[in-house]
């Protein structure tokens, strides 16, 4: 095998393992094996390189793809290479000048999207009191109480439901980047959740589960693509536009907005640094400007 050469197309799943093995949480392993795959289709029989990088850096920019978009490819690769040049696959000057591909600068900052209180409001009494409405209000306390990723939400396990100095917490919740965190709750979403374990009949083993019309348990888990569902129907039958994360959104908001020191709210959001959380919250944009402005 040379040096800057991948193995055959054939060998295919063995590239996406590689790549599937070096990613520290699920979300990253989907996202990065779904790029690395669209590259070695788009890739051919062209030499896996720097410049075959940059080809497809600009293929995807070319073709419309959002800059965080063509950012998540890059880094699959350079990853990639990383792993080749490991196993001997490719040559070390070669996965290096992979690395060195600049990623699309972004400009400006996307505000985002959160909830009014009473659009919440609004999406919080929709689930019923069957065992499905259990599961949903639990499911949408830890999206907006606890702030949580769909990811890790459903990730989440009975175990790390706890007390803490008599505060209701989910401890060592393992968030993006394989940074570990403890998330207090509020006691609506302790209550919530408790209530949705006590009627399912759940001591041990994931929280959320697959419930059917029938009021059935299937499966140990519900996966992030679930959450995701759920929360799209419910935001539906709310008449309330949003997603997953404009829930996380919304509690960081809301955290800010009650004066809560912007370092505590990085910290709850599992946040890399202060300055990821102040472009998370639109950073210091006001969008009261033309509050007592006259024409």
């Amino acid at each position: 095998m040379t040096p800057a050469t991948l193995p055959a197309i054939s060998a295919t799943n063995k590239l996406l393992a590689v790549v599937s093995n070096a990613c520290q949480t699920a979300n990253t392993r989907r996202v990065y094996v779904a790029h690395v795959r669209g590259f070695l289709h788009w890739l051919g029989h062209v030499p896996f390189g720097r410049e075959s990088v940059q080809a497809y850096r600009a293929h995807l920019i070319e073709s419309g793809k959002r800059p965080v978009t063509v950012n998540h490819a890059v880094s699959a690769l350079k990853l990639l290479a990383k792993e080749s040049a490991a196993l001997g696959w490719m040559d070390q000057t070669a996965a290096q000048a992979v690395a060195s591909v600049q990623s699309v600068p972004r400009r400006g900052v996307r505000l985002g999207n959160w909830l009014s209180p009473e659009d919440l409001q609004r999406v919080l009494t929709v689930p019923g009191s069957d065992l499905i409405g259990k599961r949903d209000r639990a499911l949408l306390g830890l999206l907006v109480g606890g702030a949580l990723r769909r990811s890790e939400a459903a990730g989440l396990v009975v175990s790390q439901l706890q007390r803490r100095s008599g505060q209701p917490c989910i401890v060592d919740m393992t968030g993006k980047g394989g940074r570990v965190r403890t998330v207090p709750l509020p006691e609506w979403v302790a209550t919530a959740v408790r209530e949705w374990l006590s009627a399912a009949a759940i001591t041990d083993g994931m929280v959320l589960r697959h419930v059917t019309r029938s009021g059935l348990i299937l499966g140990e888990g519900l996966s992030a693509a679930g959450c995701w569902f759920i929360v799209r129907k419910l935001a539906r039958a709310a008449g309330v536009t949003m997603a997953p994360h404009d829930l996380r959104r919304t509690c960081a908001k809301k955290l800010r907005s009650a004066g809560v020191d912007i370092e505590q709210v990085s910290k709850f959001l599992g946040h890399s640094s202060v300055q990821t959380t102040e472009l998370y919250l639109g950073g210091d944009q006001d969008l009261g400007v033309w509050e007592g402005v006259e024409w």
